[in-house]
């Protein structure tokens, strides 16, 4: 034990004790619990227009944006939280899937775009 061991076991700071497998176990559960995307809370949904409202942070949550598109869901993306050439990026990667699907972006505001689905265009996606 050194000098400075000692100091800090005087202080009440103890040495860290070897971690059992159990909790080992339990500190990758609830680190995989934390990234999990499924366990995310649903987007926004404005009852008004009939939208799902989302601000992605990363490329995954703009794929989840894209699979609503896919299902026929309209869909509201606010690229805000994206900077320089990330925000190309992505709303390049959500141009494609549009043009895929055959759906048109209209710009809302700045770095906000709204992706709406026509109820002719929900029934040749769904089939």
């Amino acid at each position: 034990m050194s000098f400075f061991d000692k100091i800090l076991q005087g202080l009440g700071f103890e040495g860290e004790q070897p971690k059992t497998p159990v909790q080992e176990e339990k500190k990758t559960e609830v680190l995989k619990n934390k990234f999990d995307l499924s366990a995310e809370l649903p987007p926004a949904f404005d009852e008004a227009c009939g939208v799902y409202e989302f601000t992605p942070k990363n490329q995954e949550e703009v794929q989840k944006a894209i699979d609503f598109l896919k299902q026929g869901k309209s869909v509201q993306i606010n690229f805000s939280a994206f900077l320089g050439s990330s925000m190309i990026r992505a709303m390049d990667f959500v141009q494609g899937a549009c043009y895929a699907l055959g759906v048109r972006p209209k710009k809302i505001a700045d770095k906000v775009f709204c992706f709406e689905i026509k109820k002719s265009q929900e029934l040749q996606i769904n089939n």
